[in-house]
C-alpha cells in the first residue's frame, strides 16, 4: 500500500492505493522487495517486469496523480 498525504490551506487529503499480489520465493535481479512480490494475474514478480509493466501497475502512481490534480485545482483557483 502507498499513501500521499497533501496540506495546503488548511485543507488536508490523503489518497491511497495498493497492488494486489502474493509473496513469493525470489526472482529476478531488483532489489527490496520487487523480487518476492509477484503482482496478481501477471505471473512476474515486480523484479521480472519491465519497467513500463511495473509503472502500469505500481502503487504510487494513482495517489500522485489525485495529488498533483488536487493541488492543481487549489493553486489555480488561488491565482484568480
Amino acid at each position: 500500500m502507498s499513501s500521499v498525504g497533501i496540506a495546503y490551506k488548511g485543507e488536508v487529503q490523503v489518497w491511497t492505493d495498493r497492488i494486489k499480489g502474493k509473496i513469493v520465493p525470489p526472482r529476478g535481479e531488483l532489489g527490496g522487495w520487487t523480487p518476492i512480490f509477484e503482482v496478481e494475474g501477471s505471473g512476474k514478480t515486480l523484479a521480472e517486469m519491465t519497467f513500463q509493466e511495473r509503472m502500469s501497475v505500481t502503487m504510487r502512481r494513482r495517489p500522485l496523480e489525485k495529488a498533483n490534480a488536487w493541488l492543481g485545482e487549489r493553486l489555480i483557483a488561488s491565482d484568480r
